[in-house]
């Protein structure tokens, strides 16, 4: 078992940003990144152990769209900085 403890306001944040089929790629060392849509993923897979978060996340059809074409993008300029 895995526990994640997440700041919400944060999470709620990315959770709509994602619907609207935006996400960043926050650095991390030595590896290439980690895409703020995990949050939404983390949210709707997860369980809640105290409380309720109140949150019905599916995966938004417009990041579908987006995120290909992003990350590629993002694998080019690391690239080029590298």
């Amino acid at each position: 078992m895995e526990i994640h403890y997440r700041d919400l306001d944060h999470v709620e944040h990315w959770i709509a940003r994602t619907q609207e089929g935006h996400y960043e790629v926050d650095g991390l060392a030595g590896v290439v990144g980690f895409p703020t849509y995990t949050l939404a993923a983390e949210a709707s897979l997860g369980r809640v152990l105290a409380g309720s978060l109140g949150l019905q996340i599916a995966y938004p059809a417009v990041l579908a769209e987006k995120a290909s074409t992003q990350w590629r993008e993002h694998a080019r300029s690391r690239a080029q900085e590298g």
